[in-house]
């Protein structure tokens, strides 16, 4: 009994959550907050009383500056987890939050030696460079057109340009400060890679949640007497989850009140065999299992559209599967990032989207621990995924699964080349040497998230690097 229990309890400790800052763990606070109200049929009152009892909160809770704005921060993080949005782009500024960051620009730091040259002045074209009477330079941020001049020309370096961690962390500069120092998302430029959202320290960008909807899907059904609730899962879920089986991750979800599960793995595979095809026929073919991968494309490289696959999303052709079986089904799907929820929008076969992030916090609402279910052995479970798309979207390399489906198509003659994208630079780098000169035979396979879908803005783990996710 003893060491059932210590087993118990090391495997307990394998999904111990790991958050990177204070405020991601007030954030899954609050999310299991929402979750509870919500089964309790008690959502609106609870909201409520969270903004209420901010004032109780510990001082080290609380980051803005009265219990007024805290209070305003709350309504609107709040809407976003109960999914009331007007903004179609899943990734939101939450904006009384959006005021602990500096301005940012150019400034000049102390390591500025009052030189008699003054470069860093004579390049000016806006007069924004201001001396001291000491003779050391400032910058007048009303003239400063932040054109960089000046700090490429000052010989002690000691210029340097501010930019918000946001903003840094946004590889494609769809964030931009408006001129009341808040955050704006451009939706032209932003494919939801979720990366902009751990990176705020103060949590003023978060995406839309639709747990709330989520719960409501699987308390009308009735047990699934209504109707049946079906969960499609990304194949990259169990590597959230170290050591726990398909059979054991198959329980913990019909627990929770799923009728049936899948993952779209068979419908990769299959999407792949057509991928392949295409690839003997055009001789350049572009993944489109990633959707932020495909979203960066059309935005940036329009040209290479016609080259992208005409395959079906496999998250799609399974959701699609399960109700050409089942016309009154509804299909929830777990996704590990920003961008398959922003997929959501898009589809009409999906009914709810949640996170890996918001079913791990259902789990522990519901107090299942996958660890401790029963490893259920039927065709399903056994099915739910394969070794080969696991490793696959843990590594962010589905080149591997489409050797496979061009051997089995009878194509060993065709040598074709893998260009492998594992996070933006990549895909822009890949994209820029096929729009210039087409290579033959090239498939070019892209993932935004490095390291893989087990890496994505929605992930249990957010700070997990590649190697401890394989």
């Amino acid at each position: 009994i003893y060491m059932c229990k210590c087993q118990k309890y090391l495997r307990r400790t394998l999904i111990m959550k790991h958050f990177d800052t204070k405020i991601q763990k007030i954030k899954y606070e609050l999310l299991k907050s929402v979750i509870g109200y919500s089964f309790s049929g008690n959502l609106k009152q609870g909201c409520s009383d969270i903004i209420d009892n901010i004032e109780n909160l510990p001082a080290d809770s609380i980051s803005s500056c009265c219990i007024y704005k805290e209070q305003a921060v709350m309504r609107e993080r709040l809407k976003l987890l109960c999914g009331n949005s007007n903004n179609k782009n899943v990734i939101n500024i939450i904006k009384p939050a959006c005021t602990g960051c500096s301005s940012g620009g150019y400034i000049i730091t102390d390591t500025c030696r009052n030189c008699i040259s003054h470069r860093c002045a004579s390049v000016c074209d806006n007069n924004a460079i201001l001396f001291t009477p000491d003779g050391k330079a400032v910058i007048n941020r009303n003239n400063c057109s932040e054109c960089g001049k000046c700090q490429r020309e000052c010989q002690y370096n000691a210029i340097i340009f501010l930019k918000r961690p946001c903003e840094n962390s946004c590889a494609l500069k769809a964030i931009s400060i408006n001129d009341r120092k808040i955050a704006v998302i451009n939706p032209d430029k932003c494919i939801s890679c979720g990366q902009c959202i751990n990176s705020c320290p103060d949590g003023a960008v978060d995406e839309i949640s639709f747990i709330t909807e989520t719960i409501e899907i699987l308390k009308k059904s009735e047990h699934n007497k209504r109707y049946r609730v079906y969960a499609v899962a990304d194949p990259s879920l169990l590597t959230q989850y170290p050591e726990c089986s398909c059979g054991q991750f198959f329980s913990a979800l019909k627990k929770a009140g799923f009728e049936n599960a899948f993952s779209y793995a068979e419908d990769l595979r299959n999407s792949l065999d057509i991928q392949a095809g295409e690839l003997v026929d055009n001789g350049l073919v572009i993944s489109n299992f990633c959707p932020a991968f495909i979203s960066y494309l059309k935005i940036n490289f329009p040209n290479m559209q016609k080259h992208i696959s005409s395959a079906v999303s496999a998250a799609v052709s399974a959701a699609s599967s399960v109700k050409i079986n089942d016309r009154n089904a509804k299909v929830i799907f777990i996704a590990p990032c920003s961008a398959r929820k922003q997929e959501f929008y898009q589809n009409d076969m999906i009914d709810s989207v949640i996170s890996f992030n918001e079913l791990d916090a259902l789990f522990e609402y519901l107090d299942i621990s996958p660890y401790d279910m029963n490893d259920e052995q039927d065709y399903y479970s056994q099915h739910f995924i394969s070794e080969s798309s696991e490793k696959c979207f843990i590594s962010g390399n589905i080149s591997a699964v489409l050797d496979e489906a061009v051997a089995q198509k009878g194509f060993n003659h065709l040598k074709y080349r893998s260009a492998v994208c594992d996070n933006i630079d990549e895909c822009r780098t890949a994209f820029l040497k096929n729009s210039k000169k087409i290579t033959v035979n090239t498939f070019i396979d892209g993932c935004v998230c490095s390291g893989g879908c087990g890496n994505g803005s929605g992930c249990i783990n957010m700070n997990l690097s590649k190697k401890e996710h394989s």
